[in-house]
């Protein structure tokens, strides 16, 4: 019996480790990536603002946001390290993901 409840009490607390290593990474994620925000251009603050919601709201720890108004005016905005903060190069305009979003092809096809 007592076996059977070091047992548990062992997954309990991996569960408990597992889930507050996520909430703190969270926390001091956050400030760091906020730290590398790089926002130029005319529409510079709206994407700004995007991109603290991004980092904010949704624990974005790289992101790249580029925006042409209809004058044909580039903004963008950049955040994030290609590996450890402040130990590695922060995230640039010509930073490759491993990943894509596909809906960025249909949006650029309809304007």
């Amino acid at each position: 019996m007592v076996k059977n409840q070091s047992y548990l009490l062992i997954f309990l607390v991996i569960v408990l480790i597992y889930v507050m290593r996520a909430q703190v990474l969270q926390t001091i994620q956050r400030p760091l990536v906020l730290s590398s925000l790089q926002c130029q251009g005319i529409n510079s603050e709206a994407l700004e603002k995007v991109a603290r919601y991004s980092i904010d709201n949704l624990n974005y720890a790289n992101l790249q946001l580029s925006y042409i108004d209809p004058d044909g005016n580039p903004s963008d905005c950049i955040a994030g390290w290609e590996g450890l903060p402040y130990f590695s190069a922060k995230i640039d305009n010509s930073t490759v993901f491993a990943y894509a979003s596909v809906s960025k092809i249909f949006i650029s096809e309809l304007v």
